[in-house]
């Protein structure tokens, strides 16, 4: 399901880079940063699961985050909102 989910948010975002310039630039730059602070906000939780921790509960928490995370973006993008990248200039 997660993988459905993902792949127009995917599509979307790579037609942005096809076009290239510098609007590829700054699409490659936020998704990096999306993907290393889910990965960070993950590794989180699932530290606060503990030592007894089930690998079914990690695995459910992550993804449940992941879809989490798609949802947003996909959100975003289908209301015609792109997310100002905070490091452009003028943004």
């Amino acid at each position: 399901m997660l993988g459905l989910e993902a792949s127009s948010v995917i599509a979307t975002r790579m037609a942005r880079v096809a076009r290239g310039g510098a609007g590829a630039d700054r699409e490659n730059e936020l998704m990096m940063r999306e993907k290393v602070e889910a990965g960070q906000q993950l590794q989180a939780k699932l530290s606060g699961l503990g030592a007894g921790a089930v690998p079914e509960t990690a695995k459910a928490r992550a993804l449940k985050h992941y879809r989490g995370k798609v949802a947003e973006i996909g959100a975003g993008w289908r209301a015609g909102r792109l997310r100002p990248d905070p490091a452009a200039p003028g943004s």
